[in-house]
Formats: C-alpha cells, sequence, structure tokens
C-alpha cells in the first residue's frame, strides 16, 4: 500500500516531501511559503500505484504573515500589517484587536495609529478567519487564528528643549537645542497642533545646538516640537 499526494490537482513527486518515504501517510512541508497556500489531498494506492478508494477529502493550508514588533517614539505613526494566502483569497476575514479588545472598524489588511502615546502601548493582535470554500464538496469553516504584535514606546529623553526663539535677519526663525549626548532628533513644524511635517533631523552632539527654519511663514503662526525619530 502506498499513498500519492496531490498538491491542488497536481500530484506531488516524491521530491516534494521532507524525510517522508512514499508509502507513509505523512506529508510534511517545510520552510512554508504563500504559495504552498491551496488545498491537498491523498490517494491511497495498491502495490502498483493504482488508487484503491478514490481520492480524500481536501485539507486546506492557509499561510499568514504575522504583524511585527513595533518600537516607537511618541507622537509618531505605527503600521502593523498582516498578509494570508488562502485557497479563496476573497473568504480570508480579518479583526484587529488591543489588548484582547476589537478595534471598531478595522478590518483590512493593515491597522495604523496616528499619534502614538503611553495609552497605545500593549498587545495588537489580529483574528484571521477562513469561511467556507466554494467546492463541489464545501468543506466547515476553519476556526479563526489570532497572530500578536506588540507596540513598545520608547521613553522620552530627560532633557529635550528647543528654546531662545528668534527672528532673524530676512525672516528666517531660529531656535536652540538641548537634547541626549549622540542622539538624532527631528524637527517638526506645525500650524495647528495637530499635522506635523518634518523639517530636519540634527544629529545632536552636546551644548546648544541651532536650528534655522528658512523657510518661516511669516505673520502666520506656525508650531514646532522636537522628537526623537
Amino acid at each position: 500500500m502506498g499513498f500519492r499526494w496531490r498538491k491542488g490537482i497536481v500530484t506531488m513527486p516524491t521530491a516534494n516531501f521532507t524525510n517522508v518515504p512514499f508509502n507513509t501517510s505523512v506529508l510534511s512541508i517545510t520552510n512554508v511559503q504563500a504559495s504552498d497556500a491551496t488545498n491537498y489531498n491523498v490517494a491511497v494506492t495498491n502495490i502498483v500505484g493504482a488508487p484503491l478508494f478514490g481520492l480524500s477529502s481536501n485539507a486546506y493550508l492557509t499561510v499568514v504573515v504575522p504583524p511585527a514588533n513595533q518600537i516607537a517614539g511618541a507622537g509618531s505613526n505605527v503600521t502593523f500589517n498582516v498578509s494570508a494566502s488562502a485557497f479563496t483569497p476573497s473568504l480570508i476575514f480579518y479583526r484587529w484587536q488591543f489588548n484582547g479588545a476589537d478595534i471598531a472598524g478595522e478590518t483590512n489588511t493593515s491597522l495604523t495609529l496616528v499619534n502614538v502615546q503611553s495609552t497605545n502601548a500593549g498587545t495588537y493582535g489580529v483574528v484571521v478567519t477562513v469561511t467556507n470554500v466554494t467546492t463541489a464538496a464545501p468543506v466547515l469553516p476553519i476556526a479563526p487564528a489570532t497572530f500578536a504584535a506588540s507596540l513598545t514606546l520608547l521613553a522620552p529623553p530627560q532633557n529635550l528643549v528647543l528654546s531662545h526663539p528668534e527672528i532673524l535677519a530676512g525672516g528666517n526663525f531660529r531656535m536652540l537645542l538641548q537634547g541626549n549626548p549622540n542622539t538624532s532628533y527631528s524637527i517638526e513644524s506645525s500650524p495647528n497642533l495637530t499635522n506635523w511635517t518634518a523639517l530636519a533631523t540634527i544629529a545632536y552632539t552636546n551644548g546648544l545646538m541651532p536650528f534655522v527654519d528658512t523657510n518661516a511663514p511669516g505673520n502666520t503662526s506656525r508650531f514646532y516640537r522636537a522628537r526623537s525619530p
């Protein structure tokens, strides 16, 4: 008695097996990739290789690339991504969670957090569900699986200060940066304290380091901040 495995509708040669002789009932797939996501079945064969009972029912492999852990500074934007490959991609559904609770409306393959603060730090999970696959013999839904990643916020620098604002000749605006030695800081501006634009990155060494905004808007208000990029 032997076993003839099929991936989709194609019979798998013995070379596709990993440490599994052709005459055993176990199929092992190592280094699984998205291209391996499909249906698998097996035919039980006699000594000459002819099927004894026809094909087995299908087993479906869904391959998920889970979200990665993120480390960010306060005020930055963070995006978690997940991808899944299945026999019928349109039947894959996603549900994002924060510390085990569903996040309303977040059902896409990515989750973006804007202007993260300490309250956003924690565990983010995505529930991946594959529903019934429409075939000649429909199969049962696959139970949902949850994949988690963490968001860790960097501690704010202890000595980060923008000070000594000054309007220079020609309308340029200068300020002085003080921070932690051997640290790079992003200088950002905003017209409303909500939408921030990066102006420059300063590799801080020591003392009071000047930053000059050569595109200061004149009589229009502009707010500035420094943060770890």
